[in-house]
């Protein structure tokens, strides 16, 4: 019975951790990285989420910005009506920490870029963590080969990918936004094998997953 009182005591212990390692990881994110707020907004938020109200503050553009939710590993902050900013913490061996901050701005459709920092919110090469996919990669090459096919393709102007976590996942999902920009149903439907791509952490970098 005291062992596991014990392992429940750590388990307790560990995720309290890791909630304020992300706490002070936020308050500490340089004003560069997230411009619209500064170090007492986000003070502002922890506070407000502590006593159960909603998270809302004046940006520096005199806007509205809300804290959604703040778990272990994640947070999300509705910066402006059409612009969201995710924080989202994965972990190597010896608790090394990588932080994603995925930026996302919706228009007619979402677009999103994500950037890495370690834990002192110094830049991690990007290229060397996460290979970003490209249109191709989303595309039925066989029947890309008939010229309509080719054709809608061509004319789909705007390509526009939205990037995706979740809390206590090591899943990136990456979604072609904009595919319904091809208007005939039939080639939209035929030419894609997939709008979704999903990425694995595997504590150095993310690993395409094989679509199904």
């Amino acid at each position: 019975m005291k062992q596991f009182f014990l392992s429940l005591f750590l388990s307790l212990f560990a995720l309290s951790a890791y909630s304020a390692d992300l706490r002070q990881l936020f308050i500490d994110m340089p004003d560069s990285i997230m411009p619209l707020l500064n170090k007492n907004n986000k003070l502002d938020f922890l506070d407000y989420l502590d006593m159960d109200m909603p998270a809302v503050v004046t940006n520096s553009l005199g806007g509205k910005s809300t804290m959604k939710f703040l778990t272990d590993d994640m947070l999300s902050v509705q910066m402006t009506a059409s612009s969201e900013m995710d924080i989202k913490l994965f972990y190597g061996k010896d608790s090394l920490v990588t932080i994603a901050v995925i930026e996302t701005v919706c228009g007619g459709y979402c677009d999103s870029d994500v950037t890495f920092y370690n834990d002192k919110w110094q830049p991690l090469d990007k290229q060397k963590l996460i290979s970003m996919p490209l249109l191709d990669d989303f595309l039925d090459k066989k029947l890309m080969k008939q010229s309509k096919n080719k054709t809608a393709i061509d004319e789909m102007y705007y390509r526009m990918m939205m990037i995706e976590s979740t809390p206590a996942s090591d899943i990136f999902t990456v979604t072609l936004t904009t595919a319904d920009t091809i208007l005939d149903e039939e080639i939209r439907a035929s030419i894609f094998k997939t709008t979704s791509i999903n990425y694995r952490w595997n504590g150095k970098k993310f690993i395409r997953q094989k679509s199904h």
